[in-house]
This record gives structure tokens, C-alpha cells and sequence, in this order.
């Protein structure tokens, strides 16, 4: 069981498959409360949602509409149950794709206030994720935070990528939680 760590279901739990790593609690507070006031009425995505815990975290805490990207179909429904069981269901929706078919099918719609990434590790993805179309993707001023695990070959993120400058970046242990903000240019 995760707790939620803040907002009106801090305290409540939900449930998460055995097979994932969600994201700590205390990595998951530090994330969300330094986002506190940016989440009311945000439009957000929850890419590589696994148990959902991090889109729930900014349901709790303000944000008005939360797409969960999963592609594990089982991980997918326990994220649908949790959102029935803390009566949430509509105010986002899951869906059972991989991260890189949400990408082009959200190219032409209402661009998202917050983009929340938590891939596998060691797997590359924090170098594909930021050469993302995020003009297209996220508002401007919008949030893309991503967490990751420093690697050999991967130490840091650069400061600036297309529309995306660094804002933010705290290590805690071997993981790393890294946010963008939008730029209109550069």
C-alpha cells in the first residue's frame, strides 16, 4: 500500500502491483509540495504512471484533470480502482497505451500545466523524453519534472533543451527529480 502524502486524501492509502518501484513517499512529498501552488485547476500527465500514486498525489492537491499513461494492462486497472475508490474516476482517465502513442495523440489537444515522468531506469529514457515536440505538449510556463537515477554515462540534464530550461534539480540518494519549465522561445 502507498499513503498519500498530501492534500484532501493525505493519509489514505491505495494499492500498487507488487512488480513496480513506486516512487518513495519522501521523494513523492518533496516533489508534490514544491509544486503546491501550481497544481490548482492544472492539467496534468502522469507518463509511466505505474501505480498512479503521482497524478492521485496532484488530484489530492488541486489539479482539475490527470491522464495516467500506462502500458501493463494489470497496473492500468489498479490505477482505474484506486481512482473508483477514492471517487475520482472522472476527473481524468487512464489510458492503456505506451508512452510514445500518448505523445503524437496529444499533439493536437489542449497542451498539458504539468508533465510528471518516472521511467525505468537505466533505460535511456530521460534523454528521449526531452527531445519530446514539449512546444506542442505543455502550456507555456508549464512543468515537465521527471525523476531519474544518475548514471556513468549520465551524470546530469542539460540546462536547456528546445523549449524546455531547468528550474530545478535535488538529489535524494542515487535518485534525482529534475524539472523544466516551458519557455515561449529561446
Amino acid at each position: 500500500m502507498i499513503r498519500i502524502t498530501g492534500g484532501q486524501f493525505k493519509g489514505r492509502v491505495i494499492e500498487f502491483p507488487p512488480q513496480i518501484r513506486p516512487t518513495q513517499s519522501r521523494l513523492r512529498q518533496a516533489w508534490l509540495n514544491s509544486l503546491q501552488f501550481f497544481l490548482k485547476g492544472a492539467r496534468v500527465l502522469d507518463l509511466f504512471a505505474g501505480s498512479g500514486a503521482l497524478g492521485i498525489e496532484a488530484v489530492s492537491r488541486g489539479a482539475e484533470w490527470v491522464v495516467w499513461v500506462e502500458k501493463n494492462k494489470i497496473n492500468a486497472h489498479l490505477i482505474q480502482k484506486n481512482l473508483l475508490n477514492l471517487g475520482i474516476q472522472n476527473q481524468g482517465k487512464v489510458l492503456i497505451q505506451s508512452v510514445n502513442q500518448v505523445k503524437d495523440q496529444y499533439l493536437k489537444k489542449d497542451p498539458f500545466h504539468l508533465v510528471f515522468a518516472d521511467p525505468p531506469y537505466l533505460k535511456g529514457w530521460e534523454e528521449i523524453l526531452l527531445r519530446w515536440p514539449w512546444e506542442n505538449l505543455l502550456a507555456v510556463q508549464g512543468l515537465f519534472c521527471l525523476e531519474w537515477r544518475m548514471q556513468k554515462k549520465l551524470k546530469t540534464l542539460p540546462q536547456q533543451v528546445s523549449f524546455l530550461k531547468k528550474i530545478r534539480e535535488k538529489r535524494y540518494g542515487n535518485n534525482i527529480l529534475t524539472t523544466y519549465i516551458r519557455m515561449s522561445a529561446f
